[in-house]
């Protein structure tokens, strides 16, 4: 016989602990989309939970008829697009800085860092090899 333990029961705890534990995932990996989707979808469950038939069949109609409207889109369209306009423009600006910065490394190490000479180097053995 092994000593194997035995597989745990797939019970209403052990589901919530998964579900958990997929949540928390998804924060650690940053996926925020994901992260939205389930507060989305655990909100409307919640609300489908609490209402009655008859409530939830008009509400229900009633998200259709807004969805369906094509001015709906309007406002998800345009906050997307400011966003990636906010997010291109300080990319644009990050990476500017940065070349300015390895450009400034750069012109360091080859007119030298002391008054424009250039130091050789002693001896440099780079992982630890030594010539024969």
């Amino acid at each position: 016989m092994t000593d194997q333990p035995e597989p745990l029961q797939a019970n209403g705890w052990y589901v919530l602990l998964e579900v958990v534990r997929g949540i928390l995932r998804l924060a650690q990996t940053g996926n925020i989309i994901g992260l939205v989707l389930i507060a989305l979808i655990a909100q409307v469950a919640f609300v489908t939970y609490k209402l009655t038939p008859e409530m939830l069949d008009r509400q229900m109609t009633e998200a259709y008829h807004l969805l369906s409207r094509e001015k709906f889109y309007i406002f998800p369209l345009c906050a997307t697009i400011l966003a990636i306009s906010f997010f291109c423009f300080y990319r644009c600006r990050m990476l500017k800085e940065e070349i300015k910065r390895i450009s400034e490394v750069r012109s360091a190490l080859i007119h030298g860092l002391e008054h424009g000479t250039m130091q050789h180097l002693a001896k440099h053995h780079p992982s630890n090899y030594t010539p024969e």
